[in-house]
Formats: C-alpha cells, structure tokens, sequence
C-alpha cells in the first residue's frame, strides 16, 4: 500500500515558511495523512492563518509559530516551544525563501545589472542562512535522536 511508505501518522513536521503557497501545500498534506505539523514563519497572524487554512485546522495537529530563520536564537525558542507541546521533530522540512514580489520597485525585477545589493543580502540571508541554521539547529537534535529527515525545497513555482 503507498500510504504505508509515506506513513507519517502523529510524527512532528517543521515546514519553514508554513503558511506561503507551497508551505500551505506542503503542511495540509502532512496534516491529512496525520502528522503533527509545526509552521515555522514571520506572518503568524490570525489573518494569514485562516486565509491559509481557512478554519480547518487542529490545533492537535497544527503549531503556527513566529520564528525568523536567519536568527538562531529564534530557531532555538520556535523549536523548544515544539518540544515542549510534542517532542522532538521526526522531519524538517525547509521552505521558506524570499524573491523580488512583482509588484517590487524596477531595479528588482529589472536588469541584473540594477539589481540592489542590499536585496540580494537578503535573500541570500534567508535563502541559503535560514536553510543552514534550520539545518543545524532542528536537524541536531533530530540527529541527536538517531532519526529524522530533513527536505530542502528549491522552486520558482
């Protein structure tokens, strides 16, 4: 049965920027097959979660937290606020990131050679940074329990 190598009944799942389009995919479908799902992202509030999920979550199943991943000490307080409430995480699932919104001013979606630095540090700050803290901090301890596994997203939609 395929449901049986993909069996992720009452394990703990981290998604990293949990309530974007891919997030919210990514945390529903874990939800669904009855994993304990804790979002880890910057806009937490009760708009953006039920615009997300519309009321249709559980809070046995689902944690929304505000944690910034290009801080450690965030990543450290999001994931003991995790044990505290279930355990120690089975999987990671790292999925935040930024790009230039289209709507962004025209040296961000214009030519390279305009593009800001400062936009650039940015990204690169949550794109690459956030994947690595997240990587070290949720992954250790998942390592420290001799299981877990941990999903590093790329996409452009």
């Amino acid at each position: 049965m395929a449901d049986d190598l993909f069996c992720v009944k009452d394990r703990i799942i981290v998604v990293t920027g949990g309530l974007g389009q891919l997030g919210r995919q990514f945390s529903q479908a874990f939800m669904d097959r009855g994993a304990k799902v804790a979002i880890f992202d910057m806009q937490t509030d009760e708009q953006s979660l039920s615009k997300r999920f519309g009321g249709i979550y559980s809070e046995e199943r689902l944690l929304v937290l505000s944690v910034d991943i290009t801080r450690r000490d965030s990543i450290q307080d999001g994931l003991a606020q995790v044990n505290t409430k279930w355990g120690v995480p089975y999987g990671l699932i790292n999925n935040a990131a930024l790009d230039s919104p289209p709507d962004a001013r025209v040296e961000e979606n214009g030519p390279f050679e305009s593009y800001p630095e400062s936009s650039w540090d940015k990204i690169m700050e949550v794109n690459v940074k956030g994947v690595f803290l997240c990587c070290k901090v949720i992954g250790g301890q998942m390592a420290a329990e001799n299981r877990g596994t941990i999903v590093n997203i790329s996409s452009i939609y």
